[in-house]
């Protein structure tokens, strides 16, 4: 928790950092008012995020509202880019093909094609900066079951899942990965992905149409609604997405770490059944070390009596000697500048489609007046 003055002085600066560039732009007064607005929000929500000491809780207002503005905003409107999409989990459960595909235009010397692809690699690796934290800050999928698994107080089954099983998502993607490559068809998208349910993604073939919109359905359906509602975990993000899998294992050179102090530890198992990833057990605890599955939501911090888990920088809390300012050392805090970098890029992210999605809410609204 931080004093009102240092929570004042950084949503400030990110309300700033997100909202300056917008008015270098040459766009319309009304997208320059939805992006200050939208800003103002992300600013507030930094306040009270600071201000109370709560991630979780005000991270996940965000977050939700990222998912529903992206969908409301695509609805029926298949996303197309040119040679290559730049969804980060479309170009994860495609690896080897995008390596294929680099491996070809540099060979063919189809520089065009090359530079479209690495843009879209170029935005890949630039998730790094947040490594797992991506999953709970800024992907605009993942809002959806976040938002289900939060609408009951308590689950209706508890249930804990067997430290073994929770490598299924690796295993997952990587024959979601193999099979792409071998066939050159996007499987995830064509098979498995809910928002992929358009027609841009469905098989000329009416029977073969039928069997993809049902399991669209049901895994949309059970994935994002029903198992979240009913035992409050990311089921979808922490089973069958391919880029959660993926930035588990590259994600680990991240320098922001969760870690828990043995010494405070009560082994109250609070957060075990808090993390909605399943990335904490009964061994996390001994070692201290939550595993790589972690998205850095916050929750476990939230909700630890002991104050035991935090925020660190390759596993060491840094901090300014005692001798500086309080606002100083609040500021420039592991946790501080994690949640910074976290808004920050999150509201750059959503400065590209939250906007439009507000202009095109209110034109709604005033159509239907």
């Amino acid at each position: 928790m931080k004093s009102k003055t240092t929570s004042l002085i950084i949503s400030g600066f990110i309300f700033s950092i997100l909202v300056i560039p917008a008015f270098f732009l040459k766009q319309s007064i009304s997208l320059l008012f939805a992006t200050v607005l939208w800003d103002a929000v992300v600013g507030v929500l930094a306040y009270f995020m600071l201000a109370r000491g709560q991630i979780s809780k005000f991270r996940a207002i965000l977050f939700v509202l990222l998912a529903w503005a992206f969908l409301f905003l695509f609805k029926f409107k298949p996303l197309q880019f040119q040679d290559s999409s730049y969804c980060h989990i479309a170009i994860s459960s495609i690896l080897l093909n995008f390596v294929h595909n680099q491996y070809l235009a540099i060979t063919g010397g189809r520089w065009g094609i090359f530079g479209v692809l690495s843009l879209g690699f170029l935005w890949l690796v630039l998730t790094f900066i947040l490594g797992q934290a991506w999953c709970s800050w800024v992907c605009f999928y993942g809002g959806f079951d976040e938002g289900f698994s939060r609408v009951l107080k308590k689950p209706f089954l508890k249930f804990r899942l067997p430290a073994k099983l929770r490598d299924f998502s690796i295993a997952f993607a990587l024959f979601i990965i193999i099979i792409s490559f071998t066939t050159a068809i996007p499987i995830f998208c064509v098979w498995v992905c809910p928002l992929k349910a358009t027609t841009g993604f469905f098989d000329s073939d009416m029977l073969v149409r039928h069997v993809q919109l049902t399991l669209f359905i049901l895994i949309t359906a059970f994935s994002l609604v029903i198992l979240p509602l009913v035992i409050k975990k990311r089921t979808f993000c922490s089973f069958l997405c391919p880029f959660g899998a993926f930035i588990s294992v590259f994600g680990q050179i991240n320098p922001f770490r969760i870690s828990i102090d043995t010494q405070k530890c009560t082994q109250c198992k609070a957060c075990i059944e808090k993390c909605p990833v399943f990335a904490i057990n009964e061994t996390n605890l001994t070692r201290g070390l939550i595993s790589n599955y972690c998205n850095r939501c916050g929750a476990c911090m939230d909700i630890c009596p002991a104050e035991a888990i935090r925020i660190t920088f390759f596993g060491k809390e840094i901090s300014l000697p005692q001798n500086f300012p309080l606002v100083l050392r609040e500021i420039f805090e592991v946790r501080t500048i994690f949640i910074v970098i976290c808004l920050l890029i999150s509201g750059a992210v959503s400065n590209s489609f939250m906007p439009q999605a507000l202009i095109k809410l209110v034109k709604m609204i005033m159509g239907g007046l």
